[in-house]
């Protein structure tokens, strides 16, 4: 089974059979490889070799380590300000870095937060809470507009984001 549909690695690989060798073309190759970032590794050689007619020929070999499919995120926050005395966040977010097998990369974000303020001396009353769920797609390409209307040595992708927070602050 493939790791990455072949549509995503035609777009990424700027090499092409039976072209002459071209820095340019070799360094785009590696860069938009990389960019995708559903790699870990990624690796071009070329080796001499001869044809069926004893012609002497380069093949170029691209070497790909898979990447993790997922990521995930941990993080604890800790603060304090005029209008509460002390404050603390957390969030936890899981990635798929390659989404439907294209490179599209997903990430869902959950936090809680709360924040306490001082009554009394040595007492504390909580003073918020809040709560979020964001969501956010990066497509490694343009969606809607040609990307070659911007030429093909750029590394372009679309960016969607969106959540929802909720915040209770108490009485």
């Amino acid at each position: 089974e493939a790791y990455i549909s072949k549509d995503v690695l035609n777009r990424s690989i700027k090499i092409r059979p039976h072209s002459l060798f071209s820095v340019a073309d070799y360094d785009r190759t590696i860069r938009l490889l990389t960019d995708l970032n559903v790699f870990q590794y990624v690796r071009v050689r070329y080796v001499q070799t001869k044809d069926s007619t004893g012609k002497s020929i380069v093949n170029a070999v691209i070497l790909l380590s898979p990447n993790k499919k997922y990521d995930f995120n941990h993080n604890v926050e800790v603060s304090g300000g005029d209008i509460y005395v002390f404050g603390m966040a957390t969030n936890a977010s899981i990635t798929n870095k390659n989404l439907f097998k294209a490179a599209n990369q997903f990430t869902t974000t959950i936090s809680y937060g709360l924040a306490m303020e001082s009554v009394r001396p040595r007492e504390l009353k909580l003073f918020s809470q809040t709560f979020g769920v964001n969501m956010g797609l990066t497509v490694p390409r343009f969606w809607l507009l040609n990307p070659e209307m911007f030429g093909s040595n750029l590394g372009t992708r679309t960016i969607i984001n969106g959540g929802a927070n909720y915040m209770n602050r108490a009485d």
